[in-house]
């Protein structure tokens, strides 16, 4: 259904700015699909991409929300950064072995809904596994955006370069160019709500314990966890009894169990999954602990 809305939706793009739009299926992660609107405003090889929420209710189209929908997607396009050039050849990118070698970092994303097998990835531990990708936003816009590239089997093939050399390269880059973040959760619910708009603690954790481990650009920040750094000073702020929570790709939250079972909070987790976490932003269905190496560890039922 999004994709018969969507092509209307990008006949009335055309229509309002012109602009000519192809209608495509984008694969994201943890194998979720997405409809997609591509817009050629720039008239380069890379063009801006919106993408059609999910689940739209037939009775709920209609005329006027489809143009309502195609007007919010005209200024989105039009916030989109501009192309770097006429022709991006990211190709050439891959080439460049120095370039790939300085532009590759790591996520952490789940195994089982991420089987690819041209991708390059490592297991971690559960259900959790490394992908790695290459910065290309310096090559795709000349301004602020950001755009990736998934590391393939085929795309190192094209570079020259072998697994362990990906690998080793992302290791050394990924903290830097993260830049991790560790906040209580009281800080980020007071950003987020205001001061006094918190709801009162019941007293079954100490609320000033809960930690947020994230990246400075909020996205993909749960690799975080993983930084020696952090688990350092993780240990500090908290003990060693950890438990990880992954809530997303984009964080995790950090605590001290206080001897509760880790199957309460494993059932919590599928739970919040399946009904406040959007599909392809999913990162596991199991809480995790930090081994005396390091390492992180799936806490099972």
């Amino acid at each position: 259904m999004e994709t018969k809305y969507a092509q209307q939706i990008a006949d009335i793009i055309k229509e309002k700015e012109g602009w000519n739009c192809t209608v495509h299926d984008v694969k994201k992660n943890n194998n979720t699909v997405f409809t997609a609107i591509s817009a050629d405003v720039f008239g380069s090889n890379v063009a801006p991409t919106v993408y059609m929420p999910k689940d739209l209710e037939e009775e709920m189209m209609t005329p006027e929300r489809v143009h309502r929908m195609a007007d919010d997607l005209i200024e989105c396009i039009k916030r989109a950064p501009k192309p770097a050039g006429q022709k991006v050849d990211v190709e050439e990118l891959f080439k460049d072995k120095d370039k790939v070698l300085k532009s590759v970092y790591k996520v952490l994303v789940n195994d089982k809904w991420n089987q690819d097998d041209d991708a390059v990835s490592r297991p971690v531990d559960g259900d959790l596994r490394f992908a790695y990708k290459i910065d290309v936003s310096d090559i795709i816009s000349d301004s602020d955006g950001s755009a990736s590239v998934r590391v393939t089997k085929q795309l190192l093939q094209v570079s020259g370069i072998t697994e362990d050399e990906i690998i080793a390269a992302a290791d050394a880059n990924t903290e830097a160019k993260m830049k991790p973040e560790i906040k209580t959760l009281v800080e980020i619910l007071t950003e987020m709500m205001g001061p006094g708009m918190l709801p009162a603690d019941d007293g079954e954790f100490d609320v000033a314990k809960l930690l947020v481990v994230t990246s400075e650009s909020k996205c993909n920040g749960a690799v975080c966890i993983t930084f020696p750094s952090v688990i350092k000073e993780l240990r500090e702020r908290i003990g060693d009894n950890i438990m990880i929570i992954p809530s997303s790709i984009h964080e995790c939250i950090i605590l001290d169990p206080q001897d509760q079972m880790a199957c309460m909070f494993n059932a919590m987790v599928r739970d919040v999954n399946a009904s406040a976490v959007a599909p392809q932003e999913r990162l596991s269905d199991h809480v995790y602990g930090i081994d005396e190496n390091g390492n992180l560890v799936s806490l099972p039922d």
